[in-house]
């Protein structure tokens, strides 16, 4: 097994549980592919994850995702949105993640893009891959073999 799997197997009735969450975001979400493929990213690029973005970047371009964007999440600059609701889940995750909240103003604005229930499905799907990228990052889970990592790892320099 590969990704945080392995170190959930060390708690079973918890690590089910989270894998439970994940192929809930991951399968049966109202979500549409594009906009939480670029959703993972942003949680990805923001912990630094190495595995969660080598796994999730090549299912971003499959889902259509354009590299523009897929570069400019992985910079942590603002992408150049073609798309308004891609610009909304951007905005949103990137508030979430660095404020620890969303003003009323943006909240509002995904509300009226993508519906409430989407909304939330938005935030349980930042809060799961928040996990995924700790226990991934504390695991110092590597990317497979012969691949490169993503960023830079500020522990070796």
């Amino acid at each position: 097994m590969s990704g945080p799997f392995n170190a959930w197997l060390r708690s079973p009735v918890l690590g089910e549980a989270a894998q439970r969450v994940g192929e809930a975001v991951r399968f049966e979400s109202a979500l549409p592919p594009q906009l939480r493929e670029l959703a993972i990213l942003v949680v990805a690029a923001k912990w630094k994850a190495q595995y969660e973005w080598w796994a999730h970047e090549r299912i971003a371009r499959r889902e259509g995702l354009d590299e523009g964007v897929i570069e400019s999440v992985k910079a942590e600059t603002l992408p150049d949105f073609s798309n308004s609701t891609e610009a909304i889940v951007y905005n949103f995750a990137r508030e979430l993640l660095d404020e620890h909240r969303v003003s009323d103003h943006l909240y509002n604005d995904a509300v009226e893009q993508l519906g409430e229930a989407r909304v939330v499905e938005l935030v349980i799907l930042l809060g799961y891959y928040t996990l995924v990228s700790m226990t991934l990052n504390v695991s110092e889970v590597p990317v497979p073999a012969g691949e490169d990592a993503p960023f830079i790892d500020r522990t070796e320099t």
